[in-house]
Order: C-alpha cells, then structure tokens, then sequence
C-alpha cells in the first residue's frame, strides 16, 4: 500500500495533526508523572520491606542472643560437665523442660560425642558434622551456630548452636549444645507477615537453604535448597542486608528487603512484598489517566474537525472552484464570500475576482509574449552550464557567457582552442579519449576531468557531448564538478576514519576484540596455507584487579593505556597486530614468527613493563608486571592445531601457567 506524501495531507487532517502536537506536552507530562508514580512506589515498598526485615532481623537475632546467654552459663554450671554423667543429664532434662524454643539440649565431650541430653540415653556423634569439626578447631569462637539439618534425635529440622567449655590448658575439652525449635520461629515470623501478605522467610546464602518460610511453599520439603536462585545471589551480593526485585521462591516477582540476624552466623532474614499488587493502584491511576487523556484528544479532535468544515474547507472550495474556472478560461468566474467567513479568505476571493479581469484584458499580449518565449527558452535553461561548439578538428567556434565562472575566462579567449589546451596534465588522456568518441559521431556523457582556473589551481568539471545533427561539429555542455567531487573526497576520509574507529579500542588506541578476531582468522588461513609459523601472544595484567581496588578505575584505565603502549612500541614489524583481547587483557598476532622467537619478544615486552615501575602496592613485586602465553602454530604442523580455537586454546593455558609459576613471567605451550 501506497503511503501518502505531506503533499497529498489536507488542510482538515493538518489541523487534526496541530492539535495531536499541541497535547504533546501533556502527553510528555503524563507519561513523566507515571514514571515519577511507579519509581515512588517502588522506592517506598523496598524502603518498607527493608525496615520490616531489619525488625524481624533484631526480634529473631533476639533468639540467638538468648540461646547464647543460655548455653554459656550452662557450661559454667557444676553439674554440667563434658563426661556427661546421671546428674548432667537431670539437670539437662530440667533445662529443656523449662524451654520449649529449643528440640534437644545436650554436651559432647572432646571428641564430638554426646555425653549428656536431654532425652538420649546412648552415646552418639552430634549430627552436625561441620559445626562439630568447627568446635573442635583451634581458635574457634566461643559461642556458634551450625548449618540447616534434621536433627537424628527429635526428627525435625533444625538450627544447632553450641557454647564451648572454658578452655582447659589443655585446648578444647567439649561443649553445650541445643537445637532450636524453628516451630516457634515460624509462630514469631507470623506478626511480621502482615497477615500472610508478606512473605517472610530465613534462609542459609551459602547454601540456598530455606529454613523458615512464611506463608508456607506448597508441595516443597522444609528446608529444601535454592541454589543459585536471584535472591540467595542478591544476598549473598550485599551481606549487610538490602533490597532487590527478584522472584520469590514460588516464582513471583517480589520487591525483598534483607537483613542479617547478628549472632547467628550465616542466617538472613528476608521480607518480600508482591510486585504485582505494589503496582496495582500505579496501573489504576494509568487506566484513569490515559481515559482522561484519550477523551480529551477526542473531544478536541471532534470540535477541529467540525470548525474546519465551517470556517476552512467549504470556503476553500468556493475559492478553488472560481480558480479552476480562471485557469480552464472562463474570466466571468467569481469568489465571492459571506462576511463572517475570514478576512484572510475574503481577501484571496477578492484578489481572484481582480486576477479574472487583468487576465482578460492581458490575453492578447501574452500570446505575442508566447511566440518570443519559445526561442529563448533552450537558452535560458542551460545558462548555468558552460555551452561550446567544436569543428570538425575539435577546435571551439562557440563559446556561452557561463565560460566566466566555470573557467574565469572570457568567451572570446576560449575561440580556437581545443579542450586538451586546459586539461590538467595528468587528465590529457581523458581528453582525447572524449574527442575521440565524438568525432567518431558518438555521443558522450559523464566525462569528469580537471581544468586549469584563470583564477589559480585546477577546477573539476563533468562534460557531455553530442554530435551535431545538421552538420560536422560538437556541442559540449560543461559542469562545474569541483564542489561535489570535494565532498567525495571528504566523504571516503570520513569513511577510512570511521572504518578505523570501527576496528580500535577506545581506551588503549590498539585494534579492538573485532578486528583481531578478523586478522587472526586471515593469518592463520594464510600460515596453514603456505606451511608458514604463525605466533600468537596472549598477555594479562597481574592483580589487575586489586590495582583497580586500590588506585581507583582512572587510574587503571591509565595503567592500561601505558602497557599497551609498550606492547606496541616493541612489536612494530610490518603484519605485527597489537589488540585488547578483554579486559586487562592483550594480544598479538606475530605472523611468520616461531615459538623462540615469538618469546624472545614477549620477554622484551614484559622487562619493557617491568621497567616502566609502576607502582602496585597490591602485587608482591611492587609494581605492575605482566603474565604472558605464547603459542605456536609451526610450519607443517599437525592436526592439533589445525583449528585457530586450539591455538588460542594453547595460549591461554599457556597464559594461566605463566601465572601459576608466580606471575611476570612468559610461558610457551609446547609446539
């Protein structure tokens, strides 16, 4: 389907289209306030859930602290002792009896073994092996809190924390233990749930596992792991607590808040917020807003519609009837308009009505004008272009009065002479191939060569010609061609620069990841082919990132700038290309170059760096140094490295060797 042109718009549907620009600045300001709306509401929420979860966070780090207390002034009691014995475990039964935050209480002697509990009556090892092995460390903290598990003795899941025995001179000698009842946490959590609005949960970042959940996950095991999901990664990204906008673990989009519980170890409290029902008013107010908006474009819409019918278009008409009747002949046509109908209007029918008298009175002189027109006008639509008349030897018997500004020169100067005579030097050639064409009595078009000013230098012009039909002789029309062929010109070194920004890295000023990815598949094509070494260098700069921790990213960008201005001041040989492979790392193609001669240049490249002393408090050689892989793809080589994949394969592991030995070093992979 044809679309239309601005030509072919009425004057109705312009006015329509003024009043759709006029609310555009309404249009602006509303799309502004929903967007202002949506960022208020999301701030709000995530600044609400945040709190609520640094509140839940301090009422559940409540337990832990209470545990701790609890537990430490256990093992200063008499009774309770690491051998265990009937009068610990009495003791130990009474303790859990008048706390039911706890499943089991226990002490496990120096070897991790349950002496004494609550309800066991057999010797065993305490189930959580990793809080066992880190009681038992030197070194270990007083009071700890072990991972999610389900305890051997009650059968429920549960957080275990213990409290060490005062340290004997001889080291670790046993501990207290008890296992909280998550049951009563979840009861705790409940309040902070907003009456299941919320959701709240516990959960392990390390692990992904979900010890506490609120409302509970249907269809999914208590304290079942999440690894890997978006909000054990954002937890883990701020362990200080904050908020993310992550799905929750049923799959819905939350706004989270998060907070770590102090005393707990590895524990955070999350609070997350439907993402949906945040934004439903936001949507409400949209629906409202955009009804407004529409009704209004419409009922503007409507009223333009029907004052331009009154006011414009049926006016119009009257006008462009009497037009039409003036311009088939027929003067006794008139515009006439009401006088309510615009000034504007009524001037352009009187004007029409004058127009129709002043044509009939001029009739008779236009057609004696008409007759004179015609001889002049082939004249007068070529006066712009240079016009000459050649003999039959080529020579100019014509010469149009454009001759001063295409060639600065008189008519009369140019009588004689042929077109050769102005010619550059260098485009005589183009000349005579151009006369020749046409005193063979074929026509010529495009001809474009240079010619020599009366004003100083040499001007571009394009020149056509065709032979005369009536007989011998040329006629030449000759343009001034100079101001399009500078543009030409500007626009291909606009190009070979934009070609060459297109293949450099901005921040280093060497090739970028395209172009030598473009190089390195030519090279190796072309090595493979003529049974040629072909060399390629991959280099890292080492700690680059504590560079970048500590000196800042300027000053990293600076660092870089530096090696790659070395890199490239000693591998400068003819098809040697230098190029940022990514991040802090570089590369180079050394066609021709075998695996020796290959790390004698990369050793220059690394003393060349090490030399410059750049200072890197974060490295322990002081300053900023290189790591390098080199690998070889020798003349004839075997089917190993066939492939341009194994090649850079080979330089990299080569690279990760050069940093496995201590770094600034260079490191060839076998051939």
């Amino acid at each position: 389907m044809k679309l239309p042109t601005i030509g072919s718009i009425g004057m109705r549907s312009r006015l329509i289209a003024l009043v759709a620009f006029a609310m555009i600045p309404l249009t602006i300001a509303f799309v502004c306030y929903l967007w202002v709306d949506h960022n208020q509401t999301i701030a709000k929420a995530k600044n609400d859930v945040y709190a609520a979860a640094k509140l839940a966070a301090a009422i559940e780090s409540r337990v832990f602290a209470e545990t701790m207390t609890l537990l430490e002034a256990l093992a200063l009691v008499p009774a309770v002792v690491p051998s265990g014995g009937s009068e610990c475990s009495s003791f130990i039964r009474q303790i859990k009896a008048a706390n039911p935050l706890y499943n089991t209480v226990g002490v496990v002697d120096a070897a991790g073994t349950i002496t004494c509990h609550n309800s066991l009556a057999v010797r065993q090892a305490l189930s959580d092996v990793d809080l066992r092995d880190r009681m038992m460390a030197p070194g270990a903290a007083q009071f700890l809190v072990g991972n999610f598990v389900i305890g051997k003795v009650s059968g429920k899941p549960t957080v275990i924390t213990a409290s060490r025995f005062p340290q004997a001179q001889g080291g670790f000698t046993g501990a207290v233990f008890a296992s909280l009842n998550l049951d009563r946490m979840t009861t705790e959590i409940e309040a902070v749930s907003d009456g299941g609005e919320r959701t709240v949960l516990l959960l392990e970042p390390d692990s992904g596992r979900i010890i506490v959940h609120y409302p509970p996950l249907l269809g999914v095991p208590f304290g079942a792991p999440f690894p890997g999901h978006p909000l054990t990664e954002a937890v883990r990204g701020m362990p200080g607590g904050g908020t993310a906008e992550v799905s929750g673990m049923d799959g819905v989009e939350k706004v989270f808040g998060f907070a770590p519980l102090s005393s707990a170890g590895n524990i955070v409290l999350a609070v997350g917020e439907d993402r949906s029902a945040l934004m439903a008013p936001v949507r409400h107010r949209l629906m409202l807003s955009s009804v407004g908006l529409l009704t209004l474009l419409l009922v503007a819409t409507s009223a333009v519609w029907w004052i331009s019918e009154r006011m414009q278009l049926r006016p119009l008409r009257r006008l462009m009837d009497a037009a039409t009747g003036i311009g088939s002949g027929d003067f006794a046509a008139t515009a006439s308009l009401e006088s309510w109908q615009a000034p504007e209007l009524r001037k352009l029918g009187r004007v029409l009505d004058a127009m129709s008298r002043k044509l009939s009175i001029g009739r008779e002189a236009e057609l004696v004008v008409a007759a004179s027109e015609a001889r002049f006008r082939a004249l007068a639509e070529n006066t712009a272009d240079l016009i000459t008349c050649t003999d039959a030897t080529g020579r100019r018997v014509y010469v149009s009065p454009a001759s001063r500004d295409v060639l600065g020169c008189e008519p009369v100067e140019l009588i004689d002479m042929r077109p050769r005579d102005l010619a550059h030097p260098d485009d005589v050639g183009i000349v005579d191939a151009m006369m020749a064409e046409v005193l063979a009595g074929r026509a010529v078009a495009g001809v474009q060569y240079r010619v020599a000013h009366r004003g100083g230098g040499f001007r571009w012009v394009e020149v056509a010609g065709k032979p005369l039909e009536d007989g011998p002789g040329t006629v030449f029309v000759m343009r001034d061609f100079t101001t399009r062929k500078m543009m030409e010109s500007q626009l291909a070194e606009a190009n070979l620069k934009l070609e060459k920004l297109a293949s450099t890295d901005s921040l280093t000023g060497l090739a970028n990841r395209r172009a030598l990815d473009k190089q390195l598949d030519a090279e190796f094509a072309r090595a493979v082919r003529a049974k040629t070494d072909l060399s390629f260098l991959l280099i890292d700069v080492d700690s680059f990132k504590a560079f970048n921790d500590t000196y800042g990213h300027p000053a990293g960008d600076e660092c870089l700038r530096r090696i790659a201005g070395a890199l490239e001041e000693n591998l400068r040989r003819p098809g040697d290309l230098t190029a940022r492979y990514g991040g802090e790392e570089l590369a180079a193609v050394m066609p021709a170059t075998s695996s020796a001669g290959a790390f004698e240049r990369a050793e220059v490249v690394r003393r060349a760096i090490r030399d410059m002393a750049i200072p890197h408090s974060g490295s322990s050689h002081g300053v900023v140094t290189i790591s390098a892989g080199v690998a070889t793809l020798t003349a004839g080589a075997g089917a190993e490295l066939r492939d341009l994949a194994g090649l850079i394969q080979s330089a990299d592991v080569a690279l990760y060797k050069a940093k496995a030995s201590g770094r600034d070093s260079v490191v060839a992979a076998a051939a």
